[in-house]
């Protein structure tokens, strides 16, 4: 029985590995790896009209007001993004279509916050026989950057401004390709909205302009794995907060956090070398010690200095401000100074 259990465990977290493979590759070398990117466009007309018909079918569950869809005649993201989640959530639970199927789940976590008895009653079974209830992950908080730990992959959402009030305008970064084709084949069965949507721009992307955008919620899908379980406790705590205040757009915090777990992953390599405690002193003197006791190759060299620069930007040039960019790099010098880590250590 041991010995099938550790047959197992090693087939699932192979299986687990090559799930997270685009993932893993992506934290290591986003440039090399690449993005995803669309640009749509959607007629507010037809939106709209999406909207209305949803609130006639089924506004009777208190779900909708029909007199908070439009604002002045032009419905702007901030309303579009707070009603059509709804919406979309009370369509797909009505119309379930094959497009809907495995991008979409909703968690016994996000019933416990308060949905509808419709939502609690809905429920579909998979081909594995495990029920899911459907809601999309997108939709649950709106269309706005989502994890989608179930395909596993981000939805990185960007509202661009239009210059015909006639339309609005998004963008889509995502790590895998089919991801946004999955999202286009739900668009495109919704009533309304599949006769005005439109794929205005479509490209697989290396610029640094948009391959850094996503970063921070990639970072925050792979703690959510299984492929993270060997980061130490605390350096596990320190990225995922650094990457929360990153979120929040409080990069001086979050630079500062990206610092702290080096000096963390550099005190224990000195540990193990000197058997003795590391010395209290700033990142940038303990690594000169460690460069000279620990083999460490020159690409994490350089993610350790591009670190320690963006702690010295945020600490002692404080009268600046700091920028996403420099938090940003931070970020991502520690993740891939982490995961160079925990792989060899």
């Amino acid at each position: 029985m041991v010995i099938y259990l550790s047959k197992y465990l090693k087939i699932h977290k192979l299986d687990n590995l090559f799930e997270m493979k685009d993932i893993i590759e992506y934290l290591k070398e986003p440039m090399i790896k690449g993005v995803f990117n669309r640009v749509y466009s959607l007629e507010i007309e037809k939106l709209e009209l999406f909207l209305k018909d949803i609130a006639e079918d089924y506004g009777h569950e208190g779900q909708f007001d029909a007199e908070l869809m439009i604002e002045n005649d032009f419905m702007s993201w901030s309303s579009i993004n707070s009603i059509l989640k709804d919406c979309v959530s009370m369509y797909v639970l009505n119309n379930m279509t094959h497009s809907f199927n495995n991008f979409f789940l909703i968690t016994e976590d996000i019933i416990k916050q308060g949905v509808s008895d419709k939502l609690k009653e809905a429920s579909y079974t998979d081909e594995n026989g495990a029920k899911y209830r459907l809601l999309t992950e997108i939709c649950k908080k709106g269309f706005v950057d989502s994890l989608l730990s179930k395909i596993p992959d981000i939805f990185y959402l960007n509202s661009n401004e239009s210059l015909n009030p006639e339309l609005t305008i998004f963008e889509v970064t995502s790590i895998k390709e089919d991801t946004l084709k999955k999202f286009e084949g739900l668009i495109t069965e919704l009533l309304h909205i599949k006769e005005s949507f439109n794929i205005l721009k479509k490209r697989k992307t290396y610029s640094s302009r948009y391959v850094f955008r996503p970063y921070y919620l990639v970072i925050k899908l792979w703690l959510e794995n299984e492929s993270s379980i060997n980061i130490p406790k605390d350096l596990y705590n320190l990225i995922k907060d650094a990457a929360l205040y990153h979120e929040r757009g409080e990069w001086r915090t979050s630079v500062i956090l990206s610092a702290i777990i080096v000096e963390s992953i550099l005190a224990d390599l000195y540990e193990e070398e000197k058997k003795e405690y590391a010395p209290d002193i700033p990142l940038g003197a303990l690594f000169d010690k460690i460069k000279e006791i620990v083999k460490i190759p020159n690409e994490i060299k350089n993610s350790i200095d591009s670190v320690n620069r963006a702690r010295i930007s945020a600490v002692h040039r404080s009268r600046f401000p700091v920028s996403d960019r420099d938090a940003v790099i931070a970020l991502y010098g520690t993740t891939k100074t982490t995961m160079w880590f925990i792989e060899n250590y």
